[in-house]
């Protein structure tokens, strides 16, 4: 209301965009509006002119679509992998009960948080991964899928090597969110390691 009411009254200038209002039972609603200004002679503003519409269902059709859309994804991309769907921020939306297993978290404690933050992760020297080479944010930022190989951190602290592929997620052809599958490769990692050591 603050950007509406200066742009209108201040700049004396049209306002479009969206605003929630409240209807006459004082239920809350979304609506698009445009607004113009009428000013007097004087320079004032006399009053306005404006048409809104009511666009609650649209956001709340759209949100579902995505959501169906996720849940999709997030059930095709791999049966026994960790599963994580987040919106086009990085922000968990849902993961399935492999990545519960693996990483110790309940959905409801982390739902709304940023994955990269959760996993916090690390390479073999403990090191943090930077942001820019996160797989999750390659893929948001690239659109294209992103893979890579480092250390997740458990509820508990304790990590595991992760092999992780990330891939983004569109709607009508705009970013949506992204999902991520992983699994735990710290076995694997171990005798490639063993394999290395022994040959040299």
């Amino acid at each position: 209301y603050d950007q509406m009411w200066k742009t209108i009254k201040m700049d004396k200038q049209p306002f479009s965009g969206e605003i929630r209002n409240l209807r006459k039972g004082g239920a809350p609603y979304l609506a698009f509006s445009h607004i113009n200004p009428i000013v007097g002679a004087n320079g004032n503003v006399k009053y306005f002119v404006g048409i809104e519409r009511d666009i609650t269902q649209e956001r709340e059709d759209a949100r579902n679509l995505l959501e169906a859309k996720l849940k999709d994804e997030a059930l095709l991309a791999s049966i026994g992998d960790g599963v994580v769907a987040t919106d086009k921020e990085g922000k968990i939306i849902l993961f399935n009960d492999a990545a519960h297993q693996m990483m110790q978290w309940e959905l409801k404690d982390v739902v709304g948080k940023l994955w990269a933050g959760v996993i916090d992760p690390k390479d073999e020297n403990g090191k943090l991964i930077p942001e820019d080479l996160r797989e999750i944010n390659i893929a948001i930022k690239t659109l294209e899928v992103a893979k890579a190989s480092y250390f997740y951190t458990r509820k508990d602290g304790t990590r595991f090597f992760a092999s992780i592929i990330a891939s983004p997620v569109l709607l009508q052809g705009d970013l949506a969110g992204a999902v991520v599958a992983f699994r735990d490769i710290t076995k694997e990692q171990a005798m490639d390691r063993a394999k290395t050591e022994f040959v040299s």
